[in-house]
């Protein structure tokens, strides 16, 4: 049956940080038990562990005795960490993306601003033939707000004769 004492500890080298010792030392004295107790410790090889330590006071074979426990959280430390990088990094790709967008809505808001000021019916389609814009003047003509004009063809504007035509030039361009 091994023992360790408290100058044991300090002699070993286990505690890199004496002021740490020390805390710890008097939590443990003034409160008969520690928890939770964030530090570094070193091992024989001289890495440093960061770990949460408990510890609590107690009578053992008569004696006084101190059980501690040490929780090894170096692993969990660097995760978080990593998921910190990751975390930011998205942040920043976040804030790059919606600058773009603000940028994007805006260039579009001024290409609006300008169409609606052309007294030409200016409007566009996709390769269905659908209106997906079409400038004030266009949609004064058709009677509809944008909203109402998207999706729409020209079927639903125009007699079937002057649709079919619409749709033969579209065609070709």
């Amino acid at each position: 049956e091994e023992q360790m004492t408290a100058s044991d500890s300090v002699a070993m080298g286990l505690w890199p940080d004496a002021g740490e010792r020390a805390a710890w030392s008097a939590t443990l004295g003034r409160d008969g038990e520690v928890h939770d107790f964030p530090t570094r410790l070193a091992t024989r090889d001289g890495r440093l562990l960061d770990v949460l330590l408990y510890a609590r006071q107690l009578e053992y074979a008569g004696q006084s005795a101190v059980l501690t426990m040490v929780y090894d959280m170096s692993e969990r430390l660097q995760k978080e960490a990593e998921l910190e990088r990751y975390r930011s990094h998205l942040e920043d790709m976040v804030a790059t993306r919606t600058a773009e967008l603000k940028q994007a809505l805006a260039d579009t808001e001024r290409f609006r601003f300008a169409m609606d000021q052309a007294p030409s019916f200016i409007y566009m389609k996709d390769a269905e033939r659908r209106y997906v814009y079409a400038n004030r003047v266009t949609l004064e003509l058709f009677g509809c707000s944008a909203e109402q004009l998207v999706g729409r063809t020209d079927s639903d504007f125009f007699p079937a004769e002057a649709a079919r035509q619409i749709e033969a030039i579209d065609a070709r361009v």
